[in-house]
């Protein structure tokens, strides 16, 4: 199947079953057992099957597997899972990071907008469906986020979960129109922030060195400074240092800056003559409100 990077090195391609042991791998995972404790997939019996009412894709990034999504028709699945009275014209969606590694770099965004948009590519289709574990509060947000809402409790199995539903008309604009087979994210992610605190600084020939080379490391990332040592006004305790705020459009760019060999030749310039601290945040989608923390 032919992969086409629209968004760089981000691509889905047709789980097979020789993906079998990667994904009974990933099964195992703490933080995937954490979000799917009783689920037993069985992939030796699953990946060797087709039917016509189910996608299962196999995320890459620069040709590496990281994840997995799932789309199914809830209607016409065999194990009745969403129950016998569901109405048509409904996807039920499954996903996850199995790669640890590839957690907090705003990948799983990419693979639900992308998932979102094919969903909807059906002109059919009006509503989509996901149950995440009740307890999974930051799953939650994610998804609410993403524009989903409650639809109420609801126990599978051995797990209690909240089921969630996307409807088409609460879409901010129409998806854009998807051929048989798409395989890339075509929507941004979240954007992240390289934030640093600097208690100390020695200046010097290096420090020079080092301002003189870090922009050209944070072009090719869509780097950009939106702080750097401004004037503070402390309103509340002692502030430590200067601060610097450096801007990227995703985690994964800002993650890929901070390793980029450009930026691994000037960095120890600053660390051998700075006392600080250095952190990556994501930041948060269009819309957050405070209380979202709180659902």
């Amino acid at each position: 199947m032919a992969k086409v990077a629209a968004t760089p090195g981000l691509t889905f391609r047709a789980a097979a079953p020789a993906d079998r042991a990667l994904l009974e791998r990933w099964d195992e995972a703490p933080h995937v057992v954490e979000s799917d404790p009783n689920d037993d997939w069985g992939w030796a019996q699953e990946l060797a099957r087709s039917p016509d009412w189910r996608e299962q894709w196999i995320a890459e990034l620069d040709g590496v597997p990281f994840g997995f999504l799932q789309i199914i028709d809830p209607r016409r699945e065999d194990s009745h899972y969403w129950g016998e009275d569901v109405a048509p014209d409904l996807r039920a969606l499954d996903l996850w990071i199995g790669e640890a590694d590839f957690l907090g770099r705003g990948l799983g965004t990419a693979m639900m907008r992308w998932a979102i948009d094919r969903c909807f590519a059906d002109p059919a289709v009006t509503a989509i469906l996901i149950d995440p574990l009740a307890s999974n509060l930051r799953a939650r947000r994610f998804y609410e986020r993403l524009g989903f809402r409650i639809v109420g409790p609801r126990r599978f199995g051995l797990d209690e979960c909240i089921v969630y539903r996307l409807e088409r008309a609460d879409l901010p604009a129409a998806p854009s129109a998807a051929p048989a087979v798409v395989d890339v994210m075509e929507y941004p992610t979240m954007p992240a922030y390289a934030i640093a605190v600097i208690r100390q600084t020695r200046f010097g020939e290096e420090i020079r060195a080092y301002l003189e080379g870090i922009d050209a490391t944070l072009a090719p990332f869509g780097g950009r400074y939106l702080v750097h040592g401004g004037r503070r006004v402390a309103l509340e305790g002692e502030w430590p240092g200067d601060v610097v705020v450096i801007g990227f459009p995703s985690m994964a760019q800002a993650q890929a800056w901070y390793g980029s060999p450009a930026y691994a030749t000037i960095r120890p310039l600053r660390t051998a003559n700075t006392v600080g601290e250095v952190v990556l945040v994501e930041g948060v989608a269009d819309g957050h409100r405070a209380v979202d923390l709180l659902t």
